[in-house]
């Protein structure tokens, strides 16, 4: 998105105010309001609310998914969301993009693809990448106010799985792969005791028709719980290296980091 005054006004028109987001669900949900209170004030970025109906198709959150945040060039955030009024089921992933807010103005580094990239598999590929790290680092937090997150968990696993049935796993969505399967191993160590997890036996079966891809992920994996992601610079470290796993991904990736 630009920043010229047509762009301005087509943002405003999709903009929610503040109490259809956090003022209703501060009051539906325990959880989101212990949260928002203590966690607030970490917030430096302001946030516009925008309302994925109303946006361009170009510019809206995927089908079946909730809420997003973006960012434009100047830093500045936005959140979009699928219902208008927020709904106390929303209350965990609105929570979700705010702790993503959270982590940029904490100087965590994010992945980006390069500019002017319209290569779809690469801004998954990037969105994967990010998301590998940044969605344990975001889960522990709201973990600790009390959200259930084993829905949602069990939801996007199916979900991803479902995507990884449908795509051609070579190159970089072999590396998308990968991701996917070390955000799911992060994250269920968080959520779940691993036998208790209602998608363990799938991961396990996934790992056996793609015992490469799998490996792989374990590898990075057992690099990323002996470094830890609990601060800036490590989550920087386990970047690193990933492009020193895959040196191919410096040309189509940017990190964006305060």
């Amino acid at each position: 998105m630009t920043d010229s005054k047509e762009m301005v006004e087509y943002l405003e028109s999709c903009t929610i105010p503040d109490g259809c987001v956090i003022g209703k669900l501060c009051s539906l949900s325990k959880p989101f309001n212990d949260f928002y209170s203590n966690e607030r004030g970490k917030v430096k970025s302001s946030i516009r609310w925008l309302h994925n109906e109303k946006l361009r198709e170009a510019d809206q959150i995927l089908p079946g998914e909730l809420a997003e945040m973006c960012t434009s060039s100047q830093e500045n955030v936005s959140i979009i969301i699928h219902n208008n009024p927020a709904k106390i089921s929303d209350a965990p992933t609105i929570a979700h993009e705010i702790a993503h807010v959270i982590a940029k103005d904490e100087g965590y580094p994010f992945i980006g693809h390069y500019p002017g990239c319209v290569d779809r598999e690469v801004i998954y590929l990037c969105k994967n990448l990010g998301e590998m790290i940044h969605d344990p680092l975001v889960i522990k937090k709201l973990l600790s106010y009390g959200f259930n997150l084993q829905k949602e968990y069990a939801d996007d696993c199916v979900e991803g799985i479902k995507a990884i049935k449908k795509i051609n796993k070579s190159g970089i969505e072999r590396i998308r792969v990968t991701f996917f399967f070390t955000q799911l191993l992060l994250e269920q160590d968080l959520i779940f005791e691993d036998e208790t997890n209602p998608c363990y036996e799938y991961i396990q079966k996934l790992g056996a028709e793609y015992p490469d891809i799998m490996a792989k992920s374990r590898e990075i994996y057992r690099y990323i719980n002996q470094i830890g992601y609990d601060t800036p610079r490590k989550v920087r470290i386990i970047f690193d290296k990933i492009f020193e796993i895959y040196p191919n991904l410096r040309d189509l990736t940017e990190i964006y980091q305060k």
